[in-house]
């Protein structure tokens, strides 16, 4: 496979030659590398303000078009494994931001603990949940890793309150649970990876083999 970089220029080439910018002078300055949640959020905020400015706010094409031309390092590498429904689709790719780099708590210090509050309200106003306990409850275990999540999974079954919850929802947080523990095991970090997957075992609604052969692994 070509360097990213490489694939990066061919891509802006061809949306100059589809008449998207007139040059590179005309793209607006704008990089997404992945880093975390707030550069996300700023992110999607730029992408919108942009588009608005450019009368292009409905226009799925010229937006998640753009959106391809800003991605740079982990959020390129990112991209490029997403489906193309996904990359074609702005509400389909913000919302696949959105969980990819949502709020993490590691449990590290009071500070981040204030800020990862502050979030998690942010959130939970941006969805219009804002005093729904039980959207917030199954937002904030997915978020957790290290420490913080280890002090409230004593044993798998205790770490989220799932039983209010219905079977299609269980099986969204515990395919969020594997993936977590997926991108834990890739990073190394197995015993964070075996807690997440311990999680996708509680939460779900049915028995997944997947996530006791991942467990496993």
């Amino acid at each position: 496979m070509p360097p990213l970089s490489r694939i990066k220029d061919s891509y802006l080439t061809l949306l100059m030659t589809d008449g998207l910018f007139g040059s590179f002078e005309d793209l607006p300055t704008l990089e997404f590398s992945g880093k975390d949640s707030d550069e996300c959020e700023g992110f999607i905020f730029a992408v919108q303000r942009t588009a608005f400015a450019q009368g292009k706010q409905r226009d799925d094409a010229w937006i998640t078009d753009f959106v391809a031309s800003c991605l740079t390092k982990d959020a390129l590498r990112w991209w490029i494994k997403l489906d193309l429904e996904t990359q074609r689709n702005w509400d389909l790719l913000r919302r696949a931001m959105d969980i990819e780099y949502q709020p993490s708590f590691q449990g590290g210090s009071g500070e981040e603990a204030e800020k990862f509050v502050q979030m998690v309200h942010r959130r939970a106003r941006d969805a219009g949940k804002q005093g729904d306990d039980r959207w917030i409850m199954g937002l904030v275990p997915t978020c957790l890793s290290g420490e913080a999540l280890r002090c409230i999974v004593p044993t798998p079954a205790a770490a989220v309150p799932v039983a209010p919850l219905p079977s299609s929802e269980r099986a969204a947080l515990a395919a969020e649970y594997k993936s977590k523990g997926n991108a834990a095991h890739q990073k190394r970090d197995y015993t964070s990876a075996i807690d997440l997957y311990s999680n996708a075992i509680a939460v779900a609604a049915v028995p997944e083999a997947v996530f006791y052969s991942n467990r496993a692994a």
